[in-house]
């Protein structure tokens, strides 16, 4: 779900998923639904405005000040516009460095991403699909893209109201000039991406991940899980996740190793599996989820 959006269509996003979640459960056909919507989506926002009157004072200051910037010539910045509805609903400002001014196009209403959830037949079935792969750069693919669906699932579990989907999440690992701030006996405190100014404080190389949501960097740690100080608030769930994301390094390690056995790989893969259960609930496989899937 784009940060990136009007208020408009925010509490649009809102409305259905309350609607789909509330009212309808989750053994209603969909497509149904979602036309019972459309039919009622006036009624549905005026009631769900009446049940999160939160929300509702905040959606109407930010539809005031977006007037108020037109009347004045302003060109509307996102980060009014963009950001508050979903603010109350746990969302993060847009982060200064990427707040830019985006023509904004109301695009055809999709349905809400579908619920991410991994079980432990999907780590049998991952596990498998890695024994039988031989090429490292394709088998490392499917280990990151299976850790990133760890972190969607379990970002998805803190954070409902703002739901990514598989393909939102993202993170790289950069190896950057960091401004270093150090306390009166000369032990580092902590880091903070470096200034682009010619007069620097000390500064030194260092490696660290920067994770990104929709394009976006939400957060920045490094290996230790040390926060990297910027002009972003960093997101503190990905400060969980920084074990997991050194796990699947690990176990693409281990696989391309030529002297790793199968204890050797059994010990990564058990590791790897327990950094995920600090992020997500490794649950059986259930009829009902199946149900859901289809």
């Amino acid at each position: 779900m784009s940060i990136l959006e009007s208020p408009e269509k925010q509490l649009r996003k809102l409305v259905h998923k309350d609607f789909m979640n509330n009212k309808v459960g989750n053994n209603a056909d969909r497509k149904t639904a979602n036309q019972i919507f459309k039919m009622k989506e006036t009624e549905l926002t005026e009631q769900y405005l009446k049940e999160h009157p939160k929300i509702a004072q905040s959606y109407e200051r930010i539809k005031r000040t977006r007037k108020r910037l037109a009347i004045a010539g302003a060109v509307a910045t996102l980060a009014i516009g963009g950001s508050g509805i979903y603010a109350l609903a746990g969302h993060k400002e847009v982060p200064k460095e990427n707040t830019k001014a985006i023509e904004q196009t109301e695009d055809t209403y999709q349905e809400e991403i579908e619920e991410v959830d991994v079980t432990k037949e999907d780590f049998e079935a991952f596990y498998e699909e890695l024994d039988k792969e031989n090429n490292d750069e394709i088998r490392n693919q499917k280990i990151r893209d299976f850790a990133e669906k760890i972190v969607v699932a379990g970002y998805n579990d803190q954070n409902p109201e703002e739901a990514i989907g598989e393909g939102d999440f993202y993170w790289t690992a950069v190896n950057k000039q960091v401004e270093v701030q150090r306390d009166r006996l000369g032990n580092i405190t902590n880091y903070q991406v470096a200034a682009k100014e010619e007069s620097q404080p000390e500064t030194m190389q260092k490696q660290y991940y920067e994770f990104k949501i929709n394009g976006v960097v939400v957060a920045r740690y490094d290996a230790e899980g040390v926060e990297i100080k910027s002009d972003i608030e960093n997101d503190t769930y990905f400060q969980q996740v920084v074990p997991l994301v050194k796990e699947a390094e690990n176990l693409q390690n281990e696989y391309a190793s030529q002297f790793a056995g199968e204890q050797d790989r059994a010990k990564r893969r058990e590791t790897f599996e327990k950094a995920a259960e600090n992020l997500i609930e490794i649950n059986e496989q259930t009829m009902e989820n199946e149900t859901e899937r289809e």
